[in-house]
């Protein structure tokens, strides 16, 4: 739409809104109310709502004016039936007789007892008596608008009497038709149509409307809308300028029932809208400059814009290579998960036996550590035995059985001892399991590490437990073949005593490494069981993730198609922008070649004609005051009201 078409039709559309059209045709709203306005019952009340003017707004007139209403009845598709023209001669003057012309037939005085008396040349004259006249009669006249009305359900065609009941999707479009031309020229006399009608909400749902405004109450749909016929071809707006001559609704309709449309006509509207201001050209003529400017701006950003999508283009492909390498290596990251997931949750099972093994290590190194140090006392009074049986023969017999005595004492506690020595190398031997269990899953080599040094410090206190073991038991039994032989010789003895002596003294220094080491492993045992806890809960922490782990990567998985197709349907997409990028800044240069440019062109070199014509249409509207007749000294105005039913 170049600039002068815009600015005429924005001023007759955009500037008035429904009531400013409604105010202009003074016409009271209660009057679309009325289902029938044509039946003999309603139509001097309608005629009471629709001449009814304020009191004070006659005291300020002079003279006569005669208001002009044209009533046409029509079927639904727009065929007129009959047309009943009111005329209301407002006496301002009080005037006993008013003399006035008509073209009617059938006159009838429907508000007052006036007479009047009519010669051929249709001059008719009334005893007006100061009063105002409401006379009405018929006319066979063609009206200077036409409707035509079409219906389609569901796409299709359909007359509209065969509607009745049905449902499915409507469209009813109001075509309108000015039959009015402007004597001496092309121009079609200005008529501005307002059309109204209510739709229930039992029948009518989803209602649009195209160059009309739907607006709804929760039980009824209002549509208004307005139309312009002839006005686009009166100012040779072109084909490209849409002035609306028509009104369509669209609507689900269910059990349909007929509705009644009102369409409400004039000329005077026109008239409202003032083109005389010179500085509106001014700024017609600055708005031009600014939109050159911008249509510009838009062909440079269209550019701009293309060759960015055809960079996007270019570099999408580097994303899809990146998803299709990501997605062939995840079925390996995958299977990597399910494996250590796996051996985690191996360990989580074993954990439980192995917080067992740590403490029953610590309570067996405990017991270790306290007959040791038994083992070791009794060494130590072994060896003060020893020394006093060497004071004296006579206390051997004393000392045989003191000897005897210890020796039973030694062998319950190398009974213990030996008991102990084999908890701990089964404990040792369940260490090494227990490690080597941890260096397959995976734990913390420092603790790992610290397990492996404490394990073989028992190893060694283990095997050389066995060592001194044995020597313990070898002591032993020669002791108590000393201790049987002691009554048979007291050389004997004495030779038994020297060497026990110095086995004691190695057994003693024997046990105290013994209970050295014993109080390592304890201690040890004791750090390892303190430990556990905090290994088990660790394990605890690792088996949990390791499980939220295996569930991620099982919907990474489940996504991999998804994202394969989504960068599918990104490469089409980014290649359909960019096509569309190339189109928009070709069409976007065409506008501004062809369409922007002419139009600054056509504005410069037409707008003077378009506001000329607009003037002689509006001298046009000002002078179309009756549709019948009237005297011509009267001042009168006319509206036309078309019902379709």
């Amino acid at each position: 739409m170049n600039m002068n078409k815009r600015i005429v039709t924005g001023a007759i559309i955009g500037t008035l809104g429904v009531s400013t059209i409604f105010g202009a045709m003074q016409i009271p709203v209660k009057a679309v109310e009325y289902k029938n306005v044509l039946t003999n019952e309603s139509y001097s009340q309608i005629i009471n709502e629709v001449t009814t003017t304020d009191a004070t707004a006659q005291t300020v007139r002079e003279g006569i004016e005669k208001e002009e209403t044209v009533y046409a009845k029509a079927d639904a598709s727009g065929n007129v039936s009959q047309v009943i023209v009111s005329d209301w001669i407002k006496n301002y003057n009080n005037d006993a007789i008013i003399t006035d012309k008509t073209t009617l037939n059938d006159i009838v005085n429907v508000k007052g007892d006036e007479t009047f008396t009519q010669d051929a040349n249709g001059e008719i004259v009334w005893q007006a008596n100061g009063s105002d006249i409401y006379y009405q009669g018929t006319t066979d006249a063609q009206l200077p608008i036409s409707i035509h009305a079409t219906y389609k359900l569901d796409g299709v065609e359909i007359q509209p009497s065969e509607l009745e009941g049905k449902s499915g999707q409507l469209t009813i479009e109001y075509t309108y038709d000015n039959n009015s031309k402007v004597a001496g020229s092309d121009m079609y006399t200005p008529f501005t149509v307002v059309a109204a009608t209510m739709l229930k909400t039992d029948n009518f749902a989803n209602v649009t409307a195209e160059n009309a405004k739907v607006i709804s109450d929760g039980d009824k749909y209002v549509v208004v809308g307005v139309a312009m016929p002839g006005l686009k071809d009166s100012l040779d707006l072109g084909d490209n300028t849409k002035v609306p001559d028509s009104i369509t609704i669209h609507a689900d309709i269910t059990n349909y029932e007929p509705i009644t449309v009102l369409n409400v006509a004039t000329a005077d509207l026109l008239n409202e809208i003032n083109l005389d201001d010179k500085d509106q050209l001014k700024d017609l003529a600055d708005a031009m400059d600014e939109l050159a400017d911008a249509s510009k701006k838009l062909v440079d950003g269209s550019a701009d814009l293309s060759d960015g999508l055809n960079e996007l283009r270019d570099k999408t492909s580097e994303y899809t290579d990146g998803v299709t390498t990501l997605t062939s290596n995840l079925n390996d990251y995958i299977a990597g998960v399910a494996k250590v997931t796996s051996g985690i949750k191996t360990l989580y099972n074993g954990s439980g036996e192995l917080t067992k093994g740590v403490s029953s290590l610590a309570t067996g190194a405990k017991s270790l550590n306290t007959g040791l140090k038994q083992a070791s006392d009794g060494v130590n009074s072994l060896v003060t035995n020893f020394d006093s049986l060497a004071s004296g023969a006579s206390s051997i017999k004393t000392g045989a059985d003191s000897l005897n005595t210890a020796l039973k004492q030694l062998e319950a506690g190398k009974q213990a001892e030996n008991e102990a020595y084999a908890t701990l190398a089964a404990t040792v031997e369940n260490n090494e399991k227990i490690i080597a269990a941890l260096k397959a899953a995976g734990v913390d080599e420092s603790l790992v590490g610290m397990l492996e040094k404490n394990t073989a410090g028992q190893k060694q206190i283990a095997d050389g437990l066995a060592t001194s073991g044995a020597q313990i038991k070898a002591g032993l039994s020669q002791a108590a073949t000393g201790a049987s032989s002691l009554a048979d010789g007291s050389t004997t003895l004495s030779s038994g005593i020297t060497k026990m002596k110095k086995g004691a003294k190695s057994l003693q220094s024997a046990m105290g490494e013994l209970t050295a080491g014993s109080k390592t492993l304890l201690d040890g045992a004791n750090k390892l069981n303190s430990a556990a806890g905090t290994l088990s809960t660790g394990i605890k922490q690792l088996y949990d993730g390791s499980t939220t782990l295996d569930a991620a990567s099982t919907k990474i998985k489940n996504a991999t198609p998804k994202l394969d197709d989504a960068s599918s349907k990104l490469v089409d997409g980014v290649k359909t922008a960019a096509d569309g990028g190339k189109t928009l800044k070709d069409g976007m240069a065409e506008f501004d070649r062809d369409g922007i440019s002419k139009l600054i062109d056509t504005v410069d070199g037409k707008l003077g004609d378009v506001i000329d014509k607009f003037d002689d249409l509006q001298d046009a509207a000002s002078q179309y005051t009756i549709f019948t007749d009237a005297n011509s000294e009267f001042k009168s105005n006319v509206k036309f009201i078309i019902e379709l039913n």
